[in-house]
């Protein structure tokens, strides 16, 4: 495993777990309950890139799934911030299946561009909104 695998690996473990927060359920209509229960579909999936490849690709399926899913559901206050964290963060996953997980050498210079763009102040503050959303109305 290459340095910059494993450095991108943590990176995106950590934008998971935001994007787990902020997403939804099944339906296609926004639904603010829904959109609160995506974390736990999240959490069943776990460190998904720290799985053997083959059980990566079939985890980061799912993650799409999940977040085109929240795409759906999100209320409409926070939607257009969704929205952006998404836009965001897909290239990030589309850089670590074009390395087949690890299989192949990471794209570098793709990997730091999507990295920058999910570091800008934006999205930082978009992150925030749907952060502060869920907290409201999310409750356990």
């Amino acid at each position: 495993m290459t340095g910059s695998w494993h450095t991108g690996r943590v990176a995106v473990v950590g934008l998971v777990f935001l994007l787990a927060v902020a997403a939804c359920g099944d339906d296609a209509a926004a639904d603010p309950g829904r959109f609160c229960e995506t974390d736990t579909r999240f959490d069943q999936l776990g460190d998904f890139l720290d799985l053997p490849s083959d059980e990566a690709r079939e985890a980061v399926a799912e993650v799409r799934n999940v977040l085109n899913d929240g795409l759906e559901a999100a209320p409409d206050e926070i939607r257009p911030s969704y929205e952006l964290l998404v836009d965001a963060f897909v290239p990030i996953l589309d850089v670590f299946e074009a390395a087949d997980f690890g299989d192949v050498p990471v794209n570098q210079a793709a990997l730091d561009a999507a990295f920058a763009t999910f570091g800008s102040d934006a999205v930082s503050s978009a992150s925030d909104a749907v952060e502060d959303w869920v907290d409201a109305n999310c409750s356990a």
